[in-house]
Order: C-alpha cells, then structure tokens, then sequence
C-alpha cells in the first residue's frame, strides 16, 4: 500500500464550486462508482465520505483533482490497480499540463495553515503540514511500493518548476526518499535529450530496416508501436531505441531466433509493454500479460538427478541472475551506480560462511592470464566480445565494477555486474545435478537474505516472476545445464525435434554464439517464465538422461526412432 501526502490549493473560485459535481460525474463515467478525484479537506474540515460531501468551515467543497490531458483521479477507492496503471501509462508523456491556476484553482495564503489528508476506504495514510499553499500535488512517501506516483509528480515539477516558488522546489528536490533503495538519492527523472531530438523527425523516418531480420523484437515490432512508445521513456530515460537497439544491430541467424531487446530498468516492462508484452508472449510460450509466474526453490522436489552417467555428462551448472530493486539494469546503469551494485554486492558475499564461505575478485586488479584461465575453466564470464552484448550498451566502462566472487571449491560463484546485476551459479564437474540444484537453492537464499538485512531487495513481480535484463530470462532467471557429449545423437536429423519435444535448447561448448567441440554440447532448459525452478531442473535431468541413452544406442548401430519423445 503506498503511503502520500500532498500539497494542495483551495479552490476559492465559483467557476470550481460550479464543476465540481461536473468533474467527479466526468470520473465515474470514465473509472466506474465508487471512484472520485482526490478527496482532501481542512483541519477544521468535515470529512462525510468520498462522494463530494466534504467541506471546509466556509463550506466550500474541497475536492481537487489534477490535469493532465484529462482529469484523473490521483487515488480512487476500490479502483487502486486501475489508477496505478494509469499513471504508470502517463508517466512518459510531455508533462506540459496547464497550471492549476488556470483551471480556476487559488492558492492559500501563506498565512494559511492547512492539514491535508487523504484517505482509501476510509483508512488515514499519511498527512503533512503545508503552509505554503501550493497547488495540488501528490508525494510519494517512505514506504511506497509504486512510484508511479512519485515520479509523475516529480515530472510535473520539473515541467512547472520556473513558476512554483523557490521554496517548494528545492525542497522536493532534495528530499530522501526512503522506498527500499535508499542509496539511489537521485530524485527528478532523467531527462534524454537526444531522444527529444529524435523526436524532430517523424517516426516513419526514425522507423528501423527489419527487413532481413530474425528474432522476436523484428517480428513484433510494427511502426503503429513503434509511433506509439517512441516519445516516451523510463524514469531514469531509457527509451524504445535503447530497448531495441541491439536487436536492430544484430539481424540473427536465419535459424537462431534471438530475443532482439533488453530492459534498462525495472519499469521498461510496463513502459513499453506494447512492444515487450508480445515478445515476451512470442519467446515464453504464448504466456500472457494476465498470467502468474510460480516459484518453487525447495531442492527435495526435485526427483532424481543424482545419476547422470559422467562418462557422457562431463559438467553440471545451474544459474540464476537477480536484479537489484532501485538501480538501472546494466544496459543503461551509470559508473556510479554500477560501483554501487558492487560495494553493495561484496558486502553481502562477504558474510556468507560454511561450504558458501569466499573472495571477490575485481576484473579491474585481475591478471590477462588469470581471467583467461578462468574463462577457460567456465568460472568467469568472457570479455564483451558477443554483438548482441556490446550493442545493448553491457560493455561500456569494462572492467570497471565487474568482478567475479566464488567459494573456496570453486562449486559456488557470483558474477558481478554481467549481463544482470548478479548471476549466481552452483557447479561442479560431473553429472550430480541434485547435488548441484541443493547447493544452488541453498546459497541463493543466503544471498537474498544478507541483501535484505541491508535493505535491499531484488526485482520480482508476480507476472514476470524475477525481473531481469534480458526478456528471455524473466520468471526464474534459471538455466540448469550440463555439458554432454553427444557426437552421434547431434548429426542425427531429429536432432532438433528431439531438444524442441523436451523442451531444452543448446549452446556450443563455449556457450552462446559458440561450436561445438567434439561434439560436446550446453544443453539447458528452454522455458524461464511460467513453471518453477524445480520443474525446469527436472526436465533437463529426464530430457539428458533420455539423450545419453540415445547417444549409447546409436554406438551401437542401433535405431533410436522408437525412444524419440512425445511433446513436453
């Protein structure tokens, strides 16, 4: 529940006495009964009920509302989901509404000392003194779980700001707000000058060539979206062309369908949600947008997996990434939030303890040697060669805030400021994925406990499930894979059809835009969004165990039609 206050002014005018009941009829008819503009009233005001009963000592009828484009209920009762998706909705656009002056609207007084409160059913959020008679203004408070409010407030400020007194201004721009990322004190939203530039052209002419071009953005994208979202952006400023970017830059394989996106931020999901809604719908299975995601991180659940044959299963890994709520993704993060990310992340690593217990090690200190045979060893992340990674803007500043932590075995690893705020990854050589998924989900729950004890949580929401860069990985984040030798079974010509019924994927031996090497294969899950950990994990121990089995057939000169599986 989010907790506001506001700043208001009287309407003193008899134009506003007379359209009051005009403009709360406009409301319901647009949002339904029981929705209202915002309800305030005096200290010395009664407080009736929502419905336009409530006055002042002269009897004045205190309900204000704001303008933008429309008039909008700032909070509406038993319509709260409706309203907050609205204002998330309007958060992009131009804030070029007309003060409230010119609606008929009258300061206080600087005399005048009010008591502003705002209610939903009935119950008192928060309240503050105004003693300047501003007018009205919603505030996003400590505690807010939606800044939709605050930063359409904080938008409208900065559009306004030459004719609000001094005072007012400089006071809500540098006020902390404390909304579970503390650290992130930047108040007023980015603002993107060079996509204001952009916007001098018409968007047919800004409209990108997807002509020869293969993945799930170019496929989606039409220029009435693109027309739609191009003018708007993020609170920290991301925009469409930020979001598209890297797939506009990277056409893909003629048989590799890529994603084509990234997100900057937690709100690019909602912001351009025309665009990411059916690419995610088109990469996840037909998930759709009223659709939950399920978790489930209790490693006994999962059945089996402790008997991969290792002469075959050379290697076992399951990775997750995990956002930091507050801070820009690193597509679009700055150097100092990225530095951020990592004091914050080896401080939370650093009191992990048992078989988890470790070190961090910066790339910025690391020798070209050391990272190589890292790299070598699959325990750290390669440079930023990949197009689809140096062209979403992940690159930038290398090696600087990236760093790799694991334990003392080497089992347990934390990438730092990757593609994702934190990749977490539990592996060992091998094909013990119990015993791989056990110390995954055990870990994992340590790191996300130590950052909440430090007041910081991960992105999460119960659509998208775990909030992170890339669209392909929303919802579990997870890929539980191995590293399998299947140099028959990979020539066979149901090879494909075979990943696609089990519902895996593979990746070179390098992994992504890599070939195999001796035929040795990254097979993972195919699915993040919609079904849990544990059952994502269990299809990749079946679907290897069943390939493994195929591989040993056709060695020996054996037929393996009859083992080729229904669709998962």
């Amino acid at each position: 529940r989010a907790h506001v206050s506001t700043l208001t002014a009287w309407p003193t005018s008899p134009w506003q006495h007379r359209q009051t009941p005009k403009l709360l009829e406009e409301s319901k008819r647009s949002y339904g009964e029981g929705s209202g503009m915002l309800d305030l009233c005096t200290e010395r005001g009664e407080c009736e009920s929502s419905s336009g009963k409530w006055s002042n000592e002269k009897g004045h009828p205190a309900h204000v509302g704001m303008s933008f484009n429309i008039w909008i209920p700032v909070w509406v009762q038993h319509q709260r989901d409706s309203v907050i998706d609205r204002l998330q909705s309007s958060l992009t656009q131009p804030y070029h509404t007309p003060l409230p002056e010119s609606l008929g609207f009258r300061s206080l007084s600087n005399e005048t000392k009010d008591r502003v409160i705002l209610r939903e059913e009935d119950e008192q959020l928060s309240h503050v003194e105004d003693s300047r008679g501003m007018w009205s203004m919603l505030r996003a408070r400590e505690g807010s779980q939606d800044r939709a409010i605050r930063v359409f407030l904080q938008g409208l400020a900065l559009a306004h700001e030459t004719s609000l007194p001094s005072g007012i201004v400089s006071n809500f721009a540098s006020e902390e707000w404390s909304l579970n990322y503390s650290e992130r004190n930047a108040i007023m939203p980015f603002g993107n000058t060079h996509n204001n530039f952009k916007l001098n052209y018409k968007p047919e002419e800004e409209f990108p060539d997807l002509s020869k071009h293969n993945n799930h953005m170019a496929k989606v994208l039409t220029k009435e979206i693109y027309a739609k979202l191009r003018d708007k952006q993020t609170p920290t400023g991301y925009t469409l062309d930020d979001v598209i970017q890297t797939g506009v830059d990277n056409p893909g394989h003629p048989f590799i369908m890529t994603v084509g996106c990234v997100a900057g931020d937690e709100e690019s999901y909602e912001v351009f949600k025309d665009l990411l809604d059916p690419v995610i719908s088109d990469r996840h299975g037909g998930y759709k947008p009223t659709d939950k995601h399920k978790t489930d991180l209790n490693f006994e659940n999962l059945k089996g997996g402790d008997d991969l044959d290792p002469n075959y299963v050379l290697s076992s890994r399951v990775r997750t990434g995990r956002s930091i709520k507050g801070y820009a993704l690193p597509p679009h993060n700055s150097r100092g939030e990225r530095r951020a990310v990592e004091k914050m992340s080896v401080e939370a690593l650093s009191v992990l303890d048992g078989e988890f217990k470790g070190k961090y090690y910066p790339l910025k200190t690391m020798t070209d040697k050391d990272q190589e045979q890292l790299i070598a060893d699959h325990f750290l992340f390669d440079k930023p060669v990949s197009p689809l990674l140096t062209c979403a803007g992940m690159a930038r500043d290398w090696p600087d805030a990236r760093g790799i932590w694991h334990n003392d075995n080497k089992t347990f690893l934390v990438w730092v400021n990757e593609e994702d705020h934190l990749r977490v990854i539990s592996m060992q050589k091998g094909g013990n994925m119990k015993e791989v998924f056990r110390r995954f989900c055990v870990g994992l729950k340590k790191i996300e406990e130590t950052f909440k004890k430090h007041n910081h949580g991960f992105m999460w929401n119960e659509h998208l499930g775990y909030v992170l860069t890339c669209p392909s990985n929303l919802g579990t984040g997870l890929r539980g894979g191995v590293h399998v030798k299947l140099p028959k079974l990979s020539t066979h010509a149901k090879f494909e059809e075979i990943l696609t019924r089990l519902r895996l994927q593979k990746r070179g031996t390098g992994g992504v835009d890599t070939a195999s090497v001796g035929g040795v294969f990254d097979i993972s899950n195919a699915d993040r969004l919609g079904s849990s950990e544990v059952e994502q994990v269990q299809l990749v121990v079946d679907g290897v165990k069943l390939m493994v089995e195929m591989e040993k057939k056709l060695e020996k000169g054996e037929a393996i039609d009859s083992m080729i599986p229904s669709q998962k």
